[in-house]
């Protein structure tokens, strides 16, 4: 009985492996083919899928990071500002004893 492209593409969301659908191609390819060709459409449509999330996820991981980067650099020159301060503070008690 011939298998449909359709009937591939929900074998992949059904979770069927592909060295199950292998095995069933090579046991009769004439039969399987448009079934073996849905498998691979379907499983083609998840990995794009993912491919479009994993880059919305990395945009919005680079916004953070170019987030944390400018507050770490305000950090640093508030740090400094604090820094010198304290250095004028402990030069001018010096200069008082």
């Amino acid at each position: 009985m011939k298998r449909t492209f359709e009937q591939g593409a929900a074998a992949y969301k059904a979770g069927v492996k592909m060295c199950e659908v292998q095995q069933e191609v090579l046991a009769n390819p004439a039969e399987n083919h448009d079934w073996l060709m849905g498998f691979l459409n379907a499983q083609n449509e998840a990995v794009a899928s993912l491919e479009v999330r994993y880059g919305a996820l990395l945009e919005k991981q680079e916004v953070f990071i170019c987030k944390l980067e400018q507050q770490l650099e305000k950090l640093v020159v508030e740090n400094m500002a604090l820094a010198s301060r304290l250095k004028m503070a402990v030069v001018f008690k010096a200069e008082l004893h």
